[in-house]
C-alpha cells in the first residue's frame, strides 16, 4: 500500500453530532467513506435523520421498516459490490439487516471487515437469541473488533473474539465545549428560570424509557429528605407521562422535568449541577453501553452517580469514590444514600468532581480515531499474512 492511506468504507446508522467529529477525524486520516442505512426512525433515535456534516463522503440507503426493530435496505449488498476496490469495511454494531448483509457480502468479496460495537452484555429478546450464534460467528471471524471500552472489550474476549484482534476506541465528547464555563449570569438566568436558585441540583439527562431507570432514581430521591435538594430530568419519551404520574402521585417535591436542549445549551445544566446522575438498568434489549452524558459533565467538573449497569462505570470513567459512585443498579436504598452523600458532603463532592474532569481529558476524538485506525491496519495486516507466497 505505500503510503497511500487505506481506503475504508463506513457502514453506519446516521453520523450524529455526536459521531461527526470523530468521522471527521478519521476522514483527515483515512480515504474514508460513509454509507448510512438508517433514515433515524429507530426505537432509540428522536425520528429524525440528522443533517450530514460537510465535508464528508456520505452516501444514504433507500429502505423500509420492518416493525419498528429492522431497516433493511435492500440495495446494501449491490452498494458493498460497487465499493469493493476498498481496503477495509468497518460496520457498526446496529442493523438487523444491514449487519449480516455487510457481513456476508464482505465474506463473498474477500473483504478485510471491522467490527465497531459498545455491546457487553447480549440482548435476551426472541430475536438477540436466535441471532446470538451469528453474532459469536461475526466476533469470532472479523479481522479486528473496536469497542466503546474495556468492559466490551472483556465480553468480546469472552464471546470467542482473540484478544489481538481487539482495540479499544474511548468514547468521546467536545471536550472544550463542555469544558468552558458559561457566564454567572446565564447561570443565575438558567437557576431562576427552573426555580432552583439556592438548591443543591441533581441532574438526570437522557431518552425517557425504561432502561434509564428514571422511575427508581424519583423513588430514590423521595427517600434523600433533603428540602433544600432539586432533580432536573432533561429528556423525552414515552416514560414522560408515567413520570409525572408518579411524581405527582407520590407528592416527590423538588423535582423539573425539561424538554431536550441543544448541546450549547445543556452545558450551562451542567455548570449548574452538584452532579449527575445515570441511574441505568438492564433490560432484556439493552445495556447501556456507554453514556456520553457522563463525559459531557465531568469536563465540567461534576462528579457523577452511576449504576453499574452503565458503560462508563463498567469501562473505567466513573471510578467509585473518585470520580464519583456507583450504585448497583434497580437498588433505590443505595442510589438514595449515594444521592445523599453527594449533598452532605460538598467538599468531597468539588474533589470528586474536579478529579472528574481531569480523567475525562483523556478521553478525545484522536484517540477514539487512534483506536480505528490500530484496528484498520492490523486488519490489513492479517490479511496480508493469511496470503499464500
Amino acid at each position: 500500500m505505500g503510503d497511500r492511506r487505506p481506503r475504508v468504507l463506513f457502514v453506519t446508522n446516521l453520523a450524529t453530532h455526536y459521531r461527526a467529529p470523530l468521522f471527521e477525524r478519521l476522514a483527515d486520516r483515512l480515504d474514508a467513506e460513509f454509507l448510512l442505512f438508517s433514515d433515524g426512525k429507530e426505537w432509540f433515535w428522536s425520528g429524525q435523520r440528522p443533517p450530514v456534516p460537510p465535508g464528508l463522503r456520505v452516501a444514504q440507503l433507500p429502505g423500509f421498516w420492518v416493525g419498528r426493530a429492522a431497516r433493511v435496505t435492500p440495495g446494501l449488498p449491490w452498494e458493498l459490490c460497487r465499493r469493493r476496490h476498498v481496503d477495509v469495511v468497518v460496520k457498526c454494531m446496529n442493523g438487523r439487516f444491514a449487519l449480516p448483509a455487510t457481513y456476508l457480502t464482505c465474506l463473498a468479496l474477500r473483504l478485510p471487515f471491522v467490527l465497531w460495537t459498545g455491546m457487553w452484555l447480549h440482548p435476551t429478546t426472541l430475536f438477540h437469541r436466535l441471532s446470538r450464534p451469528l453474532v459469536r460467528w461475526i466476533y469470532r471471524r472479523a479481522d479486528a473488533v473496536v469497542t466503546y471500552g474495556p468492559h466490551v472489550s472483556a465480553f468480546v474476549k469472552a464471546e470467542g473474539c482473540p484478544g489481538e484482534n481487539i482495540f479499544v476506541s474511548p468514547q468521546s465528547v467536545d471536550n472544550d465545549l463542555y469544558g468552558t464555563p458559561p457566564t454567572r449570569a446565564a447561570l443565575h438566568a438558567l437557576a431562576q428560570e427552573l426555580g432552583v436558585a439556592g438548591k443543591r441540583v441533581l441532574l438526570a439527562v437522557g431518552r425517557f424509557v425504561p432502561e434509564k431507570g428514571l422511575l427508581g432514581l424519583l423513588d430514590a430521591f423521595s427517600r434523600v429528605g433533603r428540602s433544600d435538594a432539586a432533580l432536573v430530568l432533561i429528556g423525552q419519551g414515552p416514560l414522560r407521562q408515567q413520570i409525572e404520574e408518579r411524581v405527582a402521585a407520590r407528592r416527590i417535591e423538588g423535582v423539573t422535568l425539561v424538554a431536550p436542549v441543544p448541546a450549547e445549551s445543556v452545558r450551562t445544566y451542567y455548570y449548574l449541577a452538584h452532579a449527575l446522575v445515570l441511574p441505568s438498568v438492564t433490560t432484556d434489549r439493552v445495556r447501556e453501553p456507554w453514556g456520553l452524558v457522563v463525559n459531557e459533565a465531568m469536563n465540567a467538573g461534576v462528579p457523577v452517580v452511576a449504576t453499574d449497569a452503565v458503560g462508563a462505570a463498567a469501562g473505567g470513567l466513573v471510578v467509585d469514590r473518585v470520580t464519583g459512585l456507583v450504585v448497583p443498579e434497580r437498588d433505590e436504598e443505595r442510589m438514595a444514600a449515594a444521592l445523599r452523600s453527594i449533598l452532605d458532603d460538598p467538599a468531597g463532592a468539588a474533589a470528586m468532581g474536579e478529579a472528574a474532569r481531569r480523567r475525562v481529558r483523556a478521553y478525545t476524538f484522536d484517540a477514539a480515531a487512534d483506536g480505528f485506525v490500530a484496528a484498520i491496519h492490523h486488519a490489513l495486516s492479517r490479511r496480508r499474512g493469511a496470503r499464500p507466497s
